[in-house]
Formats: C-alpha cells, sequence, structure tokens
C-alpha cells in the first residue's frame, strides 16, 4: 500500500523536517504514538508503530509526515515555507482523498456516492457558507445560508468585500460572516458547514496561528464560544454546497451586501428546491 520509496524519503530526512516542521507535528493531533523516540531513533519508532498501530492510524501517520515532506520541498525549490495550518488541511485532504478513493476488488469497484445537503437536527440550524475570490474585480464574495432541521429557509445572504486576500483567509470570513449573521438572526444552535477543509480542519482542532487566517479563526472561536450555546463546524462536497456557492458568485455583481429574510433568491432557487427534495419526510 505504501511503496518503500516513499517511506525511504521519509527516514532519511524526517531529523531535519522534524527541526523544521515540529508545529505542524504538534498542531496535527497525532502525537508522539507507539514506543520509543520518534527524534532520537525514526526508524525503530516507524517499525514499532506499524506493528502496533491500528492502519487507518498508521495512514494517518503517514499522510501527515508525507504532507510534511510536501512542505519542505516547497521551502528548499519554490522559496515558499507553508503556515502549519495549511499542512496540517493538506495533510487532512490526503487522509481524506484516500478514505473515499474508490475501491477495487477483482472486477467490482466502489464508487463515492453522491454528495448532497443533509438537514440538522431537530433544534439546530445548518448554515452553509463559500468564499471566493474575484481577482479581476479585485474583490472577495462571501455566501451564506440558513436553514432549519425541516430544510426551509431562514435567511440568505450575499456579501462583497474589496481587495485581494489568499483562499483559506476568504473561506474563513465566509465563516466568521455567517455567525455574525446567525447571532444577529437570534440562533442558539448551529451546524457550519463548507467545502473549505484546511479551515474546518483547523477549527476542529481549535489551534491557532499568528498569521492572517489564523487571526480571524481565534476569532471565530471566541465568537462560537461567547453567542451561542452550541456551535460546530463540519466539511461538505462542492457537490453539497452548491446553494452557497451561487450566493458567492452572485457577490460579485452587487456593492455591499444582500441579505434575504425567509426567502430564497431566483437564481439560486432550483438548486434550493433539489436540496429540499433530499430532506426526508418527518
Amino acid at each position: 500500500m505504501y511503496s518503500s520509496g516513499s517511506v525511504f524519503l521519509l527516514v532519511l530526512y524526517f531529523n531535519f523536517v522534524l527541526l523544521l516542521r515540529w508545529p505542524v507535528w504538534q498542531a496535527s493531533g497525532l502525537g508522539w504514538q507507539g514506543g520509543g523516540s520518534m527524534a532520537s531513533d525514526f526508524r525503530i519508532w516507524l517499525g514499532d508503530l506499524y506493528q502496533h498501530a491500528d492502519k487507518e492510524l498508521f495512514a494517518q501517520i503517514l499522510l501527515t509526515l508525507w504532507a510534511i515532506w510536501l512542505g519542505r520541498n516547497r521551502w528548499v525549490f519554490e522559496g515558499i515555507r507553508d503556515e502549519p495550518y495549511v499542512t496540517v488541511g493538506k495533510a487532512a485532504m490526503l487522509w481524506h482523498d484516500f478514505s473515499e478513493a474508490a475501491v477495487t476488488q477483482g472486477n467490482l469497484t466502489r464508487s463515492r456516492p453522491l454528495i448532497h445537503w443533509r438537514p440538522p437536527q431537530m433544534g439546530v440550524y445548518k448554515i452553509n457558507v463559500d468564499g471566493a475570490l474575484f481577482k479581476e474585480h479585485h474583490c472577495v464574495g462571501l455566501g451564506v445560508i440558513v436553514r432549519d432541521w425541516e430544510g426551509q429557509v431562514i435567511a440568505a445572504s450575499s456579501k462583497k468585500l474589496s481587495g485581494t486576500f489568499p483562499v483559506a483567509v476568504v473561506e474563513a470570513m465566509a465563516v466568521r460572516y455567517a455567525l455574525v449573521l446567525a447571532h444577529e438572526l437570534g440562533l442558539h444552535s448551529v451546524e457550519v458547514e463548507g467545502n473549505s477543509i484546511e479551515v474546518v480542519n483547523v477549527l476542529n482542532l481549535s489551534e491557532t496561528f499568528r498569521t492572517p487566517p489564523g487571526l480571524i479563526i481565534e476569532d471565530i472561536l471566541t465568537y462560537a464560544s461567547q453567542f451561542f450555546d452550541m456551535a460546530s463546524f463540519g466539511h461538505i462536497h462542492r457537490e453539497g454546497n452548491e446553494v452557497a456557492h451561487g450566493l458567492t458568485h452572485y457577490a460579485s455583481n452587487i456593492d455591499d451586501v444582500c441579505v434575504w429574510i425567509e426567502d430564497i433568491p431566483e437564481f439560486i432557487r432550483d438548486q434550493f428546491l433539489v436540496d429540499l427534495y433530499q430532506v426526508p419526510d418527518s
């Protein structure tokens, strides 16, 4: 399942990488795992881990190390040093892709099931968010759709902000705006869902870093703890986030912000109805 060449590269360069990327390993939440000291004898540690850890944990650790290695290459060959949250997010994406990859057995192939929007549990409001950068207009767009456990719309919004920012910053801005809107609507229990696995992963780690995305993440976590009885953050594929995606792209056509209360704009009505049809009868 794992090539000997990949493991060899990780072993050969790990002592160098460890010194540079220790904050990433801390942020991953995986800990040392296994016996012995990773720093003093990585070969023994990896062998012990392979023998005693369950296969899922072993895969997660290898993929995290691989993300660290890729980050090291970007720094050495491109002069780009990724922040810890970026590397952790890439590791999460590698694991997500690995765990959902098609599994072939003989002539049978199991593909990833269709992804669609699912309602929250009763009493909780689901907020789908999205963010996009429009370089040609020198602005960003934020899209937010708030629905209840029956799939009925509570509010929808498109917001435009001037300037250009890294994609992770824009996605974090969308989450922050969603919480502000939910608080203004008087909601107390929310489930925020977006298709940026990097941002969702860092939010669920409750780790913050002194970077622009990190400062927004810290603000999101503080805001959520102050104004909500319950706030959770989840990832959804783009296929299940089309309503928020449409609201985001509409933002490039407005001057500031549009909010629809208990209504849905015509340009996303069809996709909203598709989501609504997925809600099981009560």
